[in-house]
């Protein structure tokens, strides 16, 4: 999903957000909401009790790894609505759109 629609499904369709980044960057900054899945196993954790209908944001720092996650939350997972912010957190903040960094 690109920055723009990624924002549109932010505002308008509150999504579970996943950050797959390692801890370290998830507490330097992430986007505002988002939980920590690390790992294939924090992301089964995190997915538990999500219904399938809710939309999942996935996003890591530059959109490798959160694609892959995203494939992992289809079809391991069996969610439907999942997206991949495309180019990640780094070209989120480039673009001038707001982190969270408490």
């Amino acid at each position: 999903i690109k920055i723009k629609d990624c924002n549109l499904l932010l505002e308008t369709k509150n999504p579970l957000i996943i950050d797959v980044r390692i801890k370290k960057a998830f507490r330097k900054e992430r986007l505002i909401g988002a939980i920590s899945a690390p790992d294939k196993e924090k992301l089964k954790e995190s997915l538990k009790s999500t219904d399938k209908n809710t939309p999942i944001l996935v996003y890591c720092e530059e959109g490798s790894r959160s694609r892959t996650a995203a494939e992992i939350i289809c079809d391991e997972f069996h969610f439907e609505k999942v997206y991949n912010l495309d180019k990640g957190i780094k070209d989120w903040k480039t673009k001038g759109y707001p982190i969270d960094s408490k």
